[in-house]
């Protein structure tokens, strides 16, 4: 599949499909980050969400640099970082079986069946979809929130709200990578 790289400027500006509930991964109980709230958003310090106006001046690029378990947690965790290579990170706590999906995709790992993954970039290249990104726009309440940016084949770009580990699964399975934005007030 490819990806629609060139248009990225418009695409978290384009349609407004989705909204943030139910969009996010848990953070495992994150302590306050501070960054920008929307307006009319109540008071919560976990709540940090990029602006809703020019989303992407606010939206580094990363690359993941790191997925692992660290027993004895159950769960795996991912770790994105600028790819400015200032050593800002940003890591999210994933499940074991997204870690395993993310650790196949940064080591070049070949599978003998296809992920679940696989299946729902089959199905974006048999509806001539394009995966143009994936955005990390905030958290809030523990979840972090993402947005799959997606363009149809009729030009006509698309916002979907998903889990964080979720979209970048996807941005990573596909080939080439799909670009992956954070709002860099998550960024540490």
């Amino acid at each position: 599949m490819n990806s629609a790289v060139d248009r990225p400027s418009s695409a978290l500006e384009d349609s407004s499909v989705g909204t943030e509930a139910d969009a996010g991964s848990t953070a495992g109980g994150p302590e306050g980050v501070p960054g920008d709230e929307q307006a009319g958003a109540e008071k919560d310090p976990t709540r940090v969400l990029a602006p809703t106006t020019d989303r992407l001046a606010t939206m580094r690029p990363v690359r993941l640099a790191e997925v692992g378990v660290a027993l004895p947690e159950t769960f795996g965790r991912m770790t994105l970082e600028a790819q400015d290579d200032s050593g800002l990170r940003l890591t999210i706590p994933v499940s074991l079986e997204q870690a395993s999906q993310l650790a196949v995709a940064l080591h070049g790992i070949e599978v003998p069946r296809p992920l679940a993954s696989d299946l729902v970039i089959s199905l974006f290249t048999a509806f001539d979809v394009n995966l143009d990104m994936v955005a990390i726009t905030g958290l809030s309440g523990g979840n972090y929130l993402a947005e799959i940016v997606a363009t149809a084949s009729n030009g006509r770009h698309r916002r979907l709200p998903a889990r964080a580990s979720d979209a970048v699964v996807l941005a990573t399975r596909v080939r080439p990578n799909v670009p992956i934005m954070v709002f860099e007030g998550l960024l540490r």
